[in-house]
């Protein structure tokens, strides 16, 4: 028997990448009859591209069996086992629902990210992935929901929770839970237990056409040791522990990655831009570890990422003044800022959506293995190296070197990895929000 093995054609990479961005969309839309149409197209093309296909035709699975669909309306009376749902006009909820894997939630108004807040914790036998979302819904109060497609999930709750409602997933493992907000919308997505055998090979997922170029610099290095904490444990080696595991991670996802340096050697920051500028990256992600005098050592640690702008806080101005001083001690402070402000606004916008989602996935997942992981947010700051960047570009200060448990944790490879898939996460994230 012969066989014969057609090449795949420019148009099939096109109308794979089509389809991609169609599913995407229908998910935001909640357009379920367009994510199976897309699904099907999907698991088409990528058969004949030689991709994996798995995780479509699961989601295929869920979406076509014969499951039906939980909803609560507003403007109908609906009666779901013991709870009445009436119509209120104060309400800013309009209606909850569970498809398949999915909730979707509709609200009246406009909603923005901080009206939604997604929290884990585990009580009394049950993982819970927590989501305390803004809104005002009568008569819902300790409503039990089922996912029966999914059967990781035990049973989901939702309840008031003072000004706000709380929709809480339980299950016996730790589930893998993603949120997209759209306009006035927002979906959750459950994808599956994290504690599953069988792990999804994401290499070769995107096709060269919309392949991500990433550029990761890590700090510092060679002559130029960085900040140093406890131990002789140095900023330098620390972030080049993460840049590597983080290049790793990208790379089985699809994208297409360069470091500014994968050994200990200094770079100058105008080397640093200049690479990535040359790749004609579409992200810029700089690495550093944060540190101050030995008498704060004991009680300042946590994470915080920046995108540039002037400025406004004391914390801020002081952090860039320390990455700042190596190249740039001859600009007075009055043209720095002049020269910031020339900067292009769309880029320090998507920078900050950026810095957004990556802080808030690098959280996430460090809370899931570590305690006493601090939030220090999202700031604006004057850090050269982001300024020659042509792309959206964020500089990431992934703990304190100076702080003796901080400090421990990144010298070791298990934390320099959670760390890197939170950070890969977030760059996902900020993908599916900003095509």
């Amino acid at each position: 028997m012969q066989l014969h093995l057609v090449a795949a054609s420019s148009s099939d990479i096109s109308n794979y990448s089509k389809y991609k961005k169609q599913y995407f969309n229908s998910i935001l839309n909640g357009n379920k009859s367009n994510e199976i149409k897309s699904l099907k197209k999907l698991i088409y093309y990528s058969k004949k591209l030689n991709k994996p296909t798995i995780k479509y035709k699961k989601e295929l699975k869920l979406l076509t069996s014969n499951v039906k669909k939980v909803k609560i309306y507003k403007d109908k009376p609906v009666l779901n086992k013991k709870i009445k749902k009436l119509f209120n006009s104060t309400d800013t909820i309009k209606s909850i629902q569970v498809d398949a894997n999915t909730i979707i939630i509709d609200f009246k108004n406009n909603i923005k990210k901080k009206d939604i807040k997604f929290t884990e914790e585990r009580h009394r036998g049950y993982a819970r992935d927590n989501f305390d979302i803004q809104g005002k819904y009568t008569g819902i109060n300790k409503l039990k929901l089922t996912m029966p497609q999914v059967k990781a999930v035990k049973k989901i709750v939702i309840y008031k929770k003072k000004n706000n409602i709380r929709l809480s997933l339980r299950a016996k493992k730790n589930l893998k839970t993603v949120y997209i907000l759209g306009k006035k919308r927002i979906i959750i997505k459950v994808l599956e237990s994290i504690n599953q055998k069988k792990k999804i090979n994401y290499a070769q997922v995107m096709p060269k056409a919309d392949q991500k170029v990433i550029v990761i610099d890590p700090g510092h290095g060679g002559k130029d040791p960085g900040a140093n904490g406890p131990r002789k444990r140095y900023e330098k080696y620390a972030v080049l522990g993460v840049g590597k595991k983080l290049s790793s991670i990208l790379k089985s996802r699809g994208y297409k990655v360069f470091m500014t340096r994968s050994i200990d050697k200094y770079r100058t920051l105008k080397y640093r831009t200049k690479y990535a500028n040359n790749k004609k990256a579409d992200l810029f992600i700089s690495i550093h570890a944060n540190a101050v005098p030995k008498k704060k050592r004991n009680r300042i640690y946590g994470i915080e990422t920046y995108y540039l702008s002037p400025a406004r806080s004391e914390r801020a101005k002081r952090v860039a003044a320390k990455e700042n001083k190596a190249d740039i001690k001859s600009m007075s402070y009055g043209t720095k800022n002049v020269f910031l402000m020339t900067q292009n606004r769309a880029k320090i916008t998507a920078s900050n959506k950026l810095a957004l989602d990556v802080q808030n996935n690098m959280l996430h997942n460090l809370k899931k293995k570590y305690k006493y992981i601090k939030d220090n947010g999202v700031r604006k700051g004057p850090f050269w190296i982001l300024v020659g960047a042509q792309m959206p570009s964020i500089l990431i200060e992934v703990g304190y070197i100076s702080h003796p448990r901080e400090s421990k944790r990144l010298y070791t490879s298990s934390y320099q990895n959670t760390l890197a898939t939170g950070i890969a996460n977030g760059i996902d994230s900020y993908f599916l929000k900003n095509k």
